[in-house]
């Protein structure tokens, strides 16, 4: 359990760091796109599968993590954080992680 919960600290410290993502519009990055666009389906067809909560969770934290090497590279826009947070907010009615 404690490692679970140093998992989600981590992911929070994550997405507090991606909140800073390029204020640039229009900043076109197809993998941050379609990594986002994933994020809900994705977590659905786990949470389908007899309520795999973990696999849910693993397979969300390994987006957030690609999703914060593209920050780090530049490749992460304002629009891209805007579609991030809609997509978390559809998981975290499920989860009431965040």
């Amino acid at each position: 359990m404690e490692q679970r919960t140093q998992h989600l600290r981590n992911l929070l410290g994550i997405i507090e760091k991606l909140k800073h993502a390029s204020l640039e519009k229009g900043l076109e990055n197809h993998q941050a796109s379609e990594l986002i666009q994933e994020i809900v389906p994705t977590f659905n067809s786990h949470m389908d599968n007899d309520l795999d909560v973990r696999s849910a969770f693993d397979s969300l934290e390994t987006t957030i993590l690609e999703l914060a090497d593209l920050h780090e590279d530049g490749k992460l826009g304002k629009e891209h954080f805007q579609d991030f947070i809609f997509a978390i907010a559809q998981v975290n009615k499920v989860l009431m992680l965040f």
